[in-house]
């Protein structure tokens, strides 16, 4: 969520007030792969928009546990997945082939 951005913004300035870096509040909703690639998109275009800064470090810590229950029975991603494998799996996978040409900008 933005506030959760926000926040995180926040902490990270208190922790390192010289560091350099940029919490972006996009979305990015790892059980669906249209928004993986859209938030991808996003974070590329404002990689460019600094000059092609490049990616150094990614933190990939989203996840579930459990699957979560819908009215008839396990939930499933956007894209029909089973949600631990579509979102701890295949959302983070999207994530970071989305992003590898930011990520190979700090080689």
């Amino acid at each position: 969520t933005v506030q959760r951005a926000n926040e995180t913004r926040a902490r990270l300035w208190e922790q390192q007030p010289d560091g350099r870096f940029t919490v972006l509040d996009a979305p990015c909703d790892l059980a669906d792969l249209r928004s993986v690639a859209a938030y991808a998109k996003a974070v590329r275009a404002h990689c460019a928009a600094c000059n092609d800064a490049p990616i150094r470090a990614m933190v990939l810590a989203a996840g579930v546990i459990a699957a979560p229950l819908g009215p008839t029975g396990p939930g499933r991603t956007a894209q029909d997945h089973e949600p631990n494998f579509g979102i701890n799996h295949l959302g983070h996978f999207a994530l970071t082939q989305g992003l590898m040409p930011a990520l190979r900008l700090a080689e």
